[in-house]
């Protein structure tokens, strides 16, 4: 699926960026991510390559593809579905995001670190998703799996460390997670 190797290049960017800010002391782990990244890039020249030599259509033609359109007045109009989509199903997102900028420092830098990977997942879709006008639930899964694990980063990793909270703090993070909870229901 061409999508998929559109969102992954800046994906993959996105976390040899996030590993170069947050973990340079770790060369093994940048060498890792920057490796990913070229097979990446490496493997989606190699698709639209062939996918030129053996295919008739353009990139853009399709039963899909005839859907993205990169008009401004279009991409507003999606813009506006998103926020009507994300306020539906995906309150639980702006919690967690609250979550983890009050609670950074008491999150493990493990944790922290797979909560922005997905940040960047989910940033990395959305920009697939947003010039095309057949963006409905079931071709939202990957967004839908990179707020899980955001938030399942965020939270659990919050609960774990509830024991080490003072009072005050552990009241806001229950309070907050029961918040997730109610939006998510």
């Amino acid at each position: 699926n061409k999508s998929t190797f559109i969102a992954l290049v800046p994906i993959s960017f996105g976390w040899l960026v996030l590993c170069w800010l947050f973990i340079r002391q770790e060369k093994e782990e940048i060498k890792r991510v920057a490796y990913y990244f070229a097979s990446t890039l490496l493997a989606t020249v190699l698709f639209f390559i062939l996918r030129q030599l053996t295919l008739s259509t353009s990139i853009f033609e399709g039963t899909y593809a005839n859907g993205y359109t990169f008009n401004i007045n279009t991409m507003i109009f999606m813009l506006n579905h998103w926020v009507v989509w994300l306020t539906r199903g995906y309150l639980g997102l702006l919690v967690c995001l609250v979550m983890l900028l009050v609670f950074w420092k008491k999150i493990e830098p493990a944790s922290r670190k797979l909560a922005l990977a997905s940040l960047v997942w989910i940033f990395g879709w959305f920009t697939v998703y947003l010039p095309w006008d057949h963006a409905i639930d079931y071709y939202l899964l990957p967004f839908a799996l990179g707020y899980s694990v955001f938030c399942g980063m965020v939270i659990g990793s919050l609960l774990m460390s509830l024991p080490k909270l003072r009072a005050p703090f552990k009241i806001i993070v229950i309070g907050l997670t029961g918040l997730f909870v109610l939006l998510i229901l």
